[in-house]
């Protein structure tokens, strides 16, 4: 004797229906644009040009090779306070890479301009660099 039981529109309480499922994808392609988000880079004018020529972002290795960022450009005091005081310019830039918050700021008036650093330590390709200068 086989037998063989048939369970239909199971959903376990740790997963999600299709239409939740949908619903969270619709959300997080809103969130993104087509190109990434956006993010500021501040960097000397030398190392803008040669970003914006080769669309990557490197980081040092004096910061474990992470790229640090800005979910929102920051001010000439902000980079003072964060550490980046060699800044002269900022690239706005757009990318797909993952980016987290910096835990390594504590200030929060600096916190309020979103300091963020890359998931990852490497290169980061980046779309549409724009060099603007530090206000």
């Amino acid at each position: 004797m086989v037998v063989t039981d048939v369970v239909v529109n199971v959903v376990w309480p740790w997963q999600k229906s299709r239409e939740e499922e949908k619903a969270t994808a619709v959300d997080i392609a809103k969130e993104e644009q087509e190109d990434g988000n956006t993010y500021y880079h501040a960097t000397s004018v030398q190392n803008a040009a040669l970003i914006v020529a080769t669309c990557v972002l490197i980081g040092s290795i004096h910061e474990g090779g992470f790229v640090f960022a800005w979910r929102t450009c920051p001010n000439r005091r902000a980079l003072r306070l964060s550490g980046a005081r060699d800044a002269k310019v900022i690239i706005k830039f757009t990318t797909k890479a993952s980016f987290i918050s910096d835990w390594g700021i504590s200030d929060p008036y600096v916190k309020a301009f979103g300091p963020v650093q890359s998931y990852l330590p490497g290169p980061v390709k980046i779309k549409n660099p724009v060099i603007m200068p530090v206000m």
